[in-house]
């Protein structure tokens, strides 16, 4: 069977990153006070609103075979999965459970970079993101790029499950053969150790056919198709209707959370900052894990001037991704600001352990430092900053202040020559006059 018995990590360990998500970049804050922006790490976060599902009816008794493809069949499509590079790298089935959305399943689009669907038709629509998946379920939910004028008629999911003995339909497209009509009987219902259970099937289920519908004969889905057994003859699975439809409410939920964190994000950037906030406090509030969400929180406090609040939300988003290290430099950033400089320290020292060669976080530790008034280890960290860059004239102006407060003025004029050399000729008069004479 088709990588159905394959151990995946859970959601919360799996890092899955699709190019054709969409990336939100997410701006520093500015917290340095004797030189200029610095620019350390940056990290994505962010998606697009997506449409609201709307299924339509089929006839709730059964229907023959002929009508239920007839129906059907536009509903289903082939999904070609691209690496970073843009080659190619799988093919499976797809089939719409909303207007702009498709369910395969997630082996697919396992490590892909790009997606793109066909129809019948032979026309072609970008997956533009990732709604929702379930690894262990291998079931994924994509969005998809649509025309306006371009229609699919969404399946239904059964509410009822299936039973052993009972007819079942699979529409795929197996080798590439798009729209390949096969028939058969549920065999029975398998389950395996921390695995989600299967429907197991005699409708065949070869390569390519991976996130096939599995219909009744009323045309709702009761599965999804997810291989074959390779060692076995005519052993086929599917994931059961009702995972599906778990999966289908996580992005119905997730689609909520895309559509407040959008127009945040369109708030922010028109200034509106306290409207801003309400709309990601509420992303926040359906969403408490979404860390993108408690960093849009700290960086609008941080603009508003609530910079408490703001080292919060930073607060936040590190204890969810402790190794984000836009996180804790913005955490710092905002402790300084509250005249919290030990703790400043202590943030900007764990962004060193994740990015040793940040010029930028080592000057504001040199700046938190000084302000503590322990020169040595300001000193240090400044020199640091200088190792990575010398040509770096915040770094260099900086460290002729501490050597001035620390009573060096000999090696604080080596500074103002340093900048001098550097063309920093403003650092440099600036550094002289703090040298009294």
């Amino acid at each position: 069977m088709n990588k159905q018995h394959k151990k995946v990590s859970r959601i919360a360990r799996t890092l899955f990153v699709l190019v054709f998500t969409l990336l939100t970049s997410v701006t520093l804050v500015d917290g340095q006070r004797r030189k200029p922006k610095a620019k350390p790490v940056r990290q994505p976060a962010g998606t697009q609103q997506v449409s609201k599902p709307q299924n339509f009816v089929v006839a709730s008794t059964q229907i023959s075979l002929p009508e239920l493809v007839r129906r059907v069949k536009p509903s289903v499509v082939m999904i070609r999965v691209f690496d970073k590079d843009g080659k190619a790298v799988k093919d499976g089935s797809a089939f719409f459970i909303a207007p702009t959305r498709v369910v395969t399943n997630y082996h697919v689009v396992e490590g892909g970079s790009a997606g793109e669907i066909y129809s019948n038709e032979g026309f072609a629509y970008k997956v533009s993101r990732v709604l929702s998946y379930d690894p262990n379920a291998d079931l994924a939910i994509l969005e998809i790029e649509l025309p306006a004028r371009v229609q699919f008629k969404p399946l239904i999911i059964s509410g009822g499950g299936v039973q052993e003995g009972e007819s079942i339909v699979v529409i795929g497209n197996p080798e590439g053969l798009q729209g390949t009509v096969s028939q058969g009987i549920v065999s029975a219902f398998r389950q395996y150790a921390n695995e989600s259970s299967l429907i197991q099937i005699t409708a065949p289920i070869s390569a390519g056919s991976s996130g096939s519908p599995v219909m009744n004969m009323r045309g709702e889905v009761v599965g999804v198709a997810v291989g074959a057994k390779s060692d076995g003859q005519n052993l086929n699975f599917a994931v059961s209707g009702s995972k599906l439809a778990a999966v289908s409410e996580n992005a119905e939920r997730w689609s909520n959370v895309v559509r407040l964190y959008e127009d945040g994000e369109r708030l922010y950037r028109g200034g509106n900052y306290r409207r801003a906030l309400e709309m990601f406090a509420q992303v926040a509030k359906l969403s408490p894990a979404y860390a993108a969400a408690w960093m849009e929180i700290g960086r609008t406090q941080f603009a508003i001037g609530d910079y408490a609040a703001a080292g919060t939300a930073f607060n936040e988003t590190a204890l969810l991704e402790p190794n984000n290290a836009e996180a804790h430099y913005n955490s710092g950033i905002a402790y300084a600001k509250q005249g919290r400089y030990a703790d400043a320290v202590n943030c900007f020292r764990r962004v060193i352990v994740l990015y040793p060669n940040s010029v930028g976080t080592y000057v504001e530790t040199g700046n938190a430092y000084y302000e503590l008034n322990d020169m040595r280890n300001a000193i240090d960290s400044y020199k640091q900053a200088i190792r990575i860059d010398p040509n770096d004239a915040s770094a260099n102006y900086n460290l002729g202040l501490a050597l001035v407060a620390q009573g060096n003025r000999k090696s604080a004029r080596k500074q103002i020559k340093k900048l001098q050399e550097l063309g920093a000729s403003e650092f440099a008069n600036r550094l002289l006059q703090q040298i009294p004479r």
